[in-house]
């Protein structure tokens, strides 16, 4: 979304671009955030004086602005989000909103195309990750970016459990389970390979027991480890 935003080109129009830290623990934080949004929303107003378009655009962005912020106050939206971040001009027709479960500094930017310096250092600092937890028949996958898990997968195998007899049987049957048990390893592997080629992951972290991992990582391609 970042390399979307950042192929904007410039545009006449006013490009507004609103950060705010959405992680109230009370009704005066809300209010707090009201009266920001209203003064710099305000003092944009008042720098822009050129022609008529370049205002009207100017007032259809602060009426959705205004509009979407008085719906996030009163819960209208979903809340669980630390961070929002709004990029409007409708001189372009855009009005795109993000949310992030990582606080943002209340900031209000007029320039010719979105201020994306925030999004940018959060996106440095909280890099993409995929956490794998493999076991002898199961495995979770938890895909996580911005401080946040945004997908788990869990993966179950069959693979048999102790025989009872001994001798060659015991032998045979315990190839039988190792053969169960590569299968699983090598199924949640190419998972592992197809997701971190597929979100450009930075980390992959592995959890699980010692010797389990050892045979695991045996089937991971380079560029993964």
């Amino acid at each position: 979304e970042i390399r979307k935003l950042a192929k904007i080109t410039e545009t006449e129009y006013p490009f507004l671009s609103l950060y705010l830290n959405t992680k109230w623990e009370d009704e005066k934080q809300r209010g707090r955030v009201r009266l920001f949004v209203k003064n710099e929303l305000k003092e944009a107003k008042k720098l822009i004086k050129k022609e008529e378009k370049i205002r009207k655009c100017l007032e259809n962005d602060s009426g959705k602005i205004q509009r979407y912020i008085e719906g996030l106050l009163h819960r209208a939206y979903d809340e669980r989000f630390k961070g929002i971040v709004i990029f409007a001009c409708s001189g372009i027709d855009a009005f795109m909103i993000y949310r992030s479960s990582i606080p943002f500094e209340n900031q209000f930017t007029i320039s010719s195309k979105p201020s994306l310096r925030q999004l940018v250092q959060i996106s440095d600092e909280y890099k993409t990750a995929i956490a794998v937890m493999v076991d002898t028949d199961r495995a979770k996958i938890f895909e996580m970016s911005l401080g946040e898990i945004h997908l788990e997968t869990q993966i179950e195998s069959y693979v048999p459990g102790r025989h009872e007899q001994g001798g060659w049987s015991q032998m045979r049957f315990q190839r039988h389970i190792q053969e169960h048990m590569h299968q699983h390893h090598k199924g949640v592997a190419e998972q592992l390979v197809k997701l971190f080629d597929n979100e450009r992951c930075d980390n992959i972290v592995l959890i699980g027991q010692e010797h389990i991992l050892a045979t695991f990582r045996a089937l991971l391609t380079e560029r993964v480890l």
